[in-house]
C-alpha cells in the first residue's frame, strides 16, 4: 500500500485503531483541488503553465525559452510541476513534451 501511494505521488496513509475499529486515511494529492494559485508556482513555472494551457503541450527547450533559464532549472521546474500533478510528462528521451495534467484541463 505504501508503495502504491509513492508511486501515485500521494502520502503516505495515517492508521488509527481502537478496540473497536481500525482506520486508514488516505490523502489526495496536493494538487487536486487546489486552485493554481495556492500551489507556490514561481514565476517561470507559471510562465509554462500559460503556455501549457495555450499550445496544449511543452517541451524543456520551449520552457527554456520562455523562462529564459538554463536546462538543469528547467528540468527541475518540469519536474516539481509534474509532481504538483499539474503537468503530466509524455514519453521520453528526445521526445519528451509536457501536457496539462487532467484535473486542470477543465
Amino acid at each position: 500500500m505504501l508503495d502504491l501511494c509513492h508511486e501515485a505521488g500521494l502520502a503516505e496513509p495515517e492508521y488509527g485503531s481502537r478496540p473497536e475499529w481500525f482506520r486508514v486515511t488516505f490523502h489526495k494529492s496536493r494538487a487536486v483541488g487546489t486552485p493554481v494559485d495556492e500551489l507556490g508556482l514561481n514565476e517561470r513555472q507559471r510562465k509554462a503553465v500559460e503556455s501549457a494551457q495555450t499550445t496544449g503541450r511543452i517541451t524543456r527547450q520551449e520552457y527554456v525559452l520562455t523562462a529564459h533559464t538554463t536546462n538543469r532549472t528547467a528540468l527541475h521546474d518540469l519536474k516539481d510541476l509534474v509532481e504538483k500533478r499539474l503537468l503530466t510528462r509524455v514519453s521520453r528521451g528526445n521526445q519528451t513534451h509536457y501536457v496539462m495534467a487532467a484535473e486542470f484541463t477543465k
